[in-house]
């Protein structure tokens, strides 16, 4: 392929999945990164920056220093996507041979946005000792912003609320440790909230929303939208579960279709087999929760301190990935959730 062969691919989205498109692209496509803000939020790390125990600059990195060479970065909004186009908020339109549509969960809901954390992280400072924080969702996010929160304010009144209680969808020793964890930091798990019970502070973590972006619908299996126009991340709304962990995958699966699709060849169907869920439980303690290649929970976990350093690895891959490496990313291959009614093109 020579240089003048090469395709121009604007990636909207400098999350997770957008930045491994980019940097799976880097030199072998005239890449244009599209992206409100001129930072990457490291996403996963934001129960963290809440609670204190991570600073600004360690969570939201500026997208200038860590893009790679020859990538144009356009700061703009994107509000609305075809093929080979998008049009944004400025009333510029980019141009591009394929447009991937990496736009996250971000801007739909709770924990999603580095500026909701910001806001966050002031008002839990501002509490005072013996105030009541009201954590609503006991899911992944929930629990660890529970435990962040327990372990770095142990002054202040926690409790965490979830219809399903702690961890649904978790193995039952995952659930057991976990509860074991908030007994003895004093968080108050709680299958209904009163409604009326006086509080400093709630936070909503009842879960990501895809958002809507007009010309964007649902891929199929390749993650191709129409001929030009891909999907990847949160915002593809496959019915994966929403993670970087799935986010990585999908952004370098899209960059390896476009650049099979540039080579003459077919776009192939996107595979993924899930291994674990890992959490922290405050900096000292956390579970890694092996799953089957489903993402159905196995009794099998790791726990405690060596659970601790094994959320913190798999946390300093994701960003490394997203990053710095994604040229090298290989992820396990399943054909199991995507290959569904949801993965279908609308009206096909």
């Amino acid at each position: 392929m020579t240089r003048t062969s090469l395709p121009t691919v604007a990636v909207v989205g400098a999350g997770y999945a957008g930045m491994t498109a980019v940097g799976r692209l880097a030199g072998k496509a005239h890449v244009i990164l599209i992206n409100p803000v001129d930072v990457f939020v490291d996403r996963i790390r934001l129960h963290e920056y809440v609670a204190g125990t991570r600073t600004a600059q360690a969570t939201a990195l500026p997208l200038h220093g860590h893009l790679p060479a020859g990538t144009s970065l356009v700061v703009d909004t994107a509000v609305e996507v075809g093929p080979g186009r998008v049009d944004l908020a400025s009333g510029r339109t980019i141009r591009a041979d394929h447009v991937i549509a990496a736009i996250g969960s971000g801007a739909s809901a709770g924990m999603g946005s580095f500026a909701t954390a910001s806001r966050l992280r002031n008002a839990v400072a501002r509490c005072a000792p013996g105030d009541r924080v009201n954590i609503l969702g006991a899911g992944h996010t929930g629990t660890e912003m529970a435990a962040e929160i327990a372990t770095a304010r142990p002054d202040l009144q926690l409790t965490l609320t979830d219809p399903n209680g702690l961890l649904p969808g978790s193995s039952t020793p995952a659930r057991s440790n976990a509860a074991l964890f908030m007994d003895k930091h004093r968080v108050e798990v709680r299958h209904n909230e009163p409604e009326k019970e006086p509080h400093a502070l709630q936070i909503d973590c009842t879960g990501f929303k895809v958002p809507t972006l007009p010309g964007l619908t649902t891929p199929d299996p390749t993650l191709m939208v129409a001929d030009g126009l891909w999907a990847a991340g949160d915002g593809a709304g496959t019915g994966i579960r929403m993670s970087c962990a799935a986010a990585e995958p999908m952004g370098a699966h899209v960059a390896d279709n476009i650049l099979a699709l540039t080579l003459g060849h077919e776009p192939e169907n996107f595979s993924l087999g899930f291994v674990n869920h890992a959490l922290s439980l405050g900096r000292r303690q956390g579970l890694i929760q092996f799953t089957n290649r489903d993402d159905t929970p196995r009794r099998q976990l790791i726990s405690g301190l060596p659970g601790a350093v094994g959320k913190e690895i798999i946390s300093r891959m994701a960003r490394r990935v997203a990053l710095h490496s994604a040229k090298g990313y290989r992820w396990p291959a399943d054909a199991g959730p995507v290959h569904h009614s949801r993965m279908e093109r609308h009206g096909e």
